[in-house]
């Protein structure tokens, strides 16, 4: 229901100033929603052991976690509501054939690596924190991985201690970035086996997948290898798709009386065009693939005449015929987040800046020729997808300026689209 009312929330802010098309469009999108709103959010089996020690089998929310939560959302079946439970009231939670997070209290480095914000000292700035650590390997030594939006850090333990594997950037008195890589020493001196020598332990960057690849190699040497994480098979991350559609046009223009100041305005026709775009969608690699960053550049066009009354106070009609011809290629660029119905179909939200490249346009009126450049806009586009492959969105756009270098004359453009599409890869 939250998402329900989130849309619902967009669509009344954006009411004030769309047109009937584009009410009649979002309000569309909004019952389509609410349809199938139940089924978007996809639990998947797991456990959680509680504070007593309770193992509580149930359906977790796999959010794909891009930073590890501090709560999650389960429910005992698929007919209860879900329930949101606190990092302090979990000791352990697993996703079965995902993933598996403990709880713990561990020293979290506050340190950071970027690069106008490094310190000038290479001892790590240590806090407690209570934390879920995600369990990367389990075995005689585990490995653990803990992300925020500031700080990406490994820990290992051995003999249910866990320590943090120590790595940090920093600068010297030269002015050069350096690296305290203490990691490497704390696994020599700790996880000693015939099959890890000291060349191996210095090749090791401090990274997730080499860090899973040593931490394995251990445990398989001591013959107490439980637990791999794997992360599921990555999705082809960019794809390519062609989006023809129809444009609803609109456009005015704003021009100067006989005495330069009072500004006399009008509307041309509305009028029905095709568009064609080709889009690359680059998929981000998080949150169960439901981020997204765009670009389409898209040819479009507007053409359309009005007989003006020039002297509307008169008795005597002087009728002149206004021009209109205006064509470009938009490249809007932005973000597509998906919403998941089932495994075939996805409802997605695009927001996007557009740029605007103008082909000779012009707009003639009172013979005068009013020669064409364009301001940014923005779009918000909503949409359904099938089987990753075919495509319907509704877009509406706000208005753009089309003599955007006039200090006079104005002319506003907007339109909204329907625009269908293929994915090709």
């Amino acid at each position: 229901m939250r998402k329900i009312e989130h849309y619902n929330y967009i669509c009344k802010n954006f009411f004030s100033i769309m047109t009937i098309k584009s009410k009649i469009i979002c309000i569309s999108f909004v019952l389509f929603v609410s349809i199938f709103a139940t089924a978007q959010i996809r639990f998947e089996k797991g456990f959680f052991i509680d504070n007593s020690n309770t193992k509580i089998e149930c359906l977790i929310k796999n959010e794909d976690w891009k930073n590890n939560p501090r709560h999650f959302l389960y429910k005992l079946n698929e007919n209860e509501d879900a329930i949101s439970i606190r990092l302090s009231e979990v000791r352990k939670f697993e996703i079965y054939n995902s993933s598996i997070y403990v709880r713990a209290q561990v020293d979290v480095n506050t340190n950071t690596s970027t690069g106008n914000k490094l310190r000038y000292s290479e001892k790590l700035s240590l806090s407690q924190k209570d934390v879920f650590l995600k369990v990367l390997v389990d075995g005689k030594s585990n490995l653990y991985l803990y992300q925020d939006a500031n700080t990406r850090h490994f820990y290992y333990s051995l003999d249910d201690t866990i320590e943090l594997l120590e790595y940090v950037q920093y600068i010297n008195g030269k002015n050069q970035i350096m690296t305290n890589e203490n990691f490497k020493s704390q696994l020599w001196n700790n996880l000693k086996c015939d099959h890890i020598n000291m060349a191996t332990i210095r090749s090791l960057s401090y990274d997730e997948k080499q860090l899973i690849k040593f931490m394995t190699a251990y445990n398989t040497c001591m013959n107490e290898l439980n637990y791999t994480y794997k992360k599921e098979q990555e999705k082809r991350k960019f794809h390519l798709s062609v989006r023809p559609g129809l444009n609803f046009n609109q456009a005015n223009l704003d021009t100067p009386g006989s005495n330069q100041s009072i500004l006399r305005d009008f509307d041309f026709d509305n009028e029905l065009s095709i568009r064609f775009g080709v889009e690359l969608e680059y998929v981000l690699p998080f949150n169960k693939n439901k981020w997204a960053l765009i670009i389409e550049p898209t040819y479009q066009y507007y053409k359309t005449d009005k007989r003006v009354n020039n002297t509307p106070n008169s008795f005597f009609e002087n009728l002149t015929t206004a021009t209109i011809d205006y064509s470009s290629i938009e490249i809007p660029i932005g973000i597509r987040h998906y919403s998941y119905l089932n495994t075939n179909s996805s409802l997605f939200f695009n927001f996007s800046v557009f740029f605007d490249l103008s082909f000779n346009s012009k707009i003639e009126y009172l013979n005068a020729t009013y020669k064409s450049d364009t301001s940014t806009n923005l779009s918000f586009g909503v949409g359904y997808r099938y089987k990753s492959k075919y495509s319907i969105e509704g877009r509406w756009h706000s208005k753009r300026e089309l003599l955007n270098t006039f200090q006079f004359e104005s002319s506003k453009y907007s339109n909204v689209a329907v625009i269908f599409g293929y994915t090709i890869f």
